[in-house]
């Protein structure tokens, strides 16, 4: 893939999955929010992405993980964190 690649973000994630194309052929990577999206009942993210063959991969991870990899990843590189412009 050339250059950096975008990603969609969709942060009201519930009924997203249910009847619609989650990422077409050409779209940009997914991250995808669901409230209750574990079986303990508390909030996952989804990640969806088109490989090279057209085969759609996804993978599903707690928020809470995702949070303490986010964490990790400012903590080990504070630089990418500091040039952020949210």
């Amino acid at each position: 893939m050339k250059g950096w690649p975008g990603i969609s973000l969709l942060l009201e994630g519930d009924g997203a999955l249910a009847g619609e194309r989650l990422v077409e052929s050409q779209d940009m990577p997914k991250i995808v929010c669901l409230d209750g999206g574990m079986e303990s009942g508390l909030p996952s993210v989804i990640f969806a992405f088109r490989m090279p063959d057209g085969q759609l991969a996804v993978c599903q991870t707690s928020a809470r993980a995702l949070l303490v990899a986010a964490t990790a990843i400012a903590a080990r590189w504070p630089d990418v964190k500091e040039s952020l412009r949210l």
